[in-house]
C-alpha cells in the first residue's frame, strides 16, 4: 500500500510540474518578443 502511495506522490508531482512549466511558457510566449517595443532613431552626429 505504501508503495501505491509513493507512486501517486510522483505522478501528482510530475503533475504539477508540467502544469507550472506550461503556465510559464504562456506568460512568456503573451510578451511578444518578436516585436520591438520603441523605434530606433538616429543618433547626432558629434561636431
Amino acid at each position: 500500500m505504501a508503495d501505491l502511495v509513493l507512486v501517486l506522490i510522483v505522478l501528482a508531482f510530475f503533475g504539477l510540474c508540467v502544469l507550472y512549466v506550461r503556465g510559464c511558457e504562456r506568460i512568456i510566449r503573451s510578451d511578444d518578443i518578436g516585436e520591438p517595443t520603441a523605434e530606433p532613431t538616429r543618433e547626432a552626429d558629434p561636431a
